[in-house]
C-alpha cells in the first residue's frame, strides 16, 4: 500500500511562482555517479526505470548506492519545488512513471495517518497531499509521488 501525493499540480506550482528560485547553483563534482546534481546542493538517484519495490526495498537501494543515501526528505516548499523540477525535466508528461511513482522518505507511524521522515523521526507538516489524503486503511505506509492528473 502507498500513499500518493499530486506531482502534476506541484509542477504547475514550481512552474508558475516566477518569485521562487533554487538556492544554491549546481557545481562541478557535487555528486558521486549514479547520482545527478539538483538545485539546491542536492544529489538524487531516480530509479523509476532500473529498480522496483516496496518502500523498505527502495530505501536499502539508496543506503547500498552511497553511505549516506536515504530517500528523498523535504524539509521546505523550496526542496520540494527543485526535486520537482529535477523529476519532469525529460517528461512532462510523465510517460516513464509506473505506479506508484517514486518513493520518498516519508513513513506513516501504525495506522495513525501521521507521517514522519524517516532519517530523523520528525513530522511530516504542510505537505503537499493530494486532496483527501492521506487517508490509507493499512498501516506503516510509505509515501510515492504521484505524476497522475487524478491522484487516486
Amino acid at each position: 500500500m502507498f500513499v500518493t501525493i499530486c506531482f502534476v499540480s506541484l509542477l504547475r506550482l514550481a512552474l508558475a511562482a516566477k518569485d521562487v528560485s533554487p538556492r544554491l547553483p549546481i557545481y562541478d563534482g557535487q555528486c558521486d555517479p549514479p547520482f545527478q546534481p539538483i538545485q539546491g546542493s542536492k544529489c538524487y538517484f531516480l530509479s523509476y526505470s532500473t529498480f522496483k519495490g516496496s518502500w523498505q526495498t527502495a530505501q536499502q537501494l539508496c543506503r547500498l548506492s552511497h553511505p549516506k543515501a536515504y530517500l528523498a526528505e523535504f524539509q521546505d516548499l523550496e526542496e520540494l519545488i527543485d526535486a520537482t523540477l529535477f523529476l519532469s525535466n525529460d517528461d512532462h508528461e510523465c510517460r516513464s512513471w509506473s505506479s506508484p511513482g517514486p518513493w520518498i522518505g516519508g513513513m506513516e507511524i501504525g495506522d495513525s495517518n501521521t507521517f514522519t521522515w524517516a532519517s530523523t523521526n520528525s513530522t511530516i507538516q504542510n505537505f503537499n497531499w493530494a486532496e483527501g489524503r492521506p487517508n490509507s486503511a493499512s498501516s506503516n505506509d510509505g509515501i510515492a509521488l504521484d505524476c497522475s492528473m487524478e491522484c487516486e
